[in-house]
């Protein structure tokens, strides 16, 4: 059963779903999170809708280099402390083409990782 966490963050991702359509790839949820799959083009938009939307702590930013796939998974946590929302952000990369936009304009401390 999700927590608390995932299913205040799913109002979020269904509505991410209808403001970007096709670029949200898919909407998982996880005990502790929701995670919304997104499209490299799309990386940053949504992340400025998230911080729309009240959600105003980045958490962290990781990637994770596939090679012998010749692809990298780039994610990103974020929460809403006043309501408590926990969402991920991620998206996949060709490893020989892995150019993303920069969140440090949306979250100051992204310029950190």
């Amino acid at each position: 059963m999700p927590s608390a966490l995932a299913t205040t963050g799913q109002s979020t991702a269904n509505q991410a779903k209808s403001e970007f359509g096709d670029a949200i790839l898919e909407i998982q949820t996880c005990p502790t999170d929701v995670i919304l799959k997104v499209t490299p083009a799309a990386w940053k938009a949504v992340h400025l809708f998230l911080k729309s939307d009240g959600y105003d702590m980045f958490i962290s930013l990781a990637a994770v280099d596939w090679i012998k796939e010749g692809m990298i998974w780039v994610v990103s946590h974020v929460y809403d402390t006043k309501k408590k929302r926990r969402i991920s952000v991620k998206t996949q990369l060709p490893r020989d083409a892995a150019r993303l936009d920069s969140l440090a304009e949306v979250w100051e401390g992204a310029n950190w990782h």
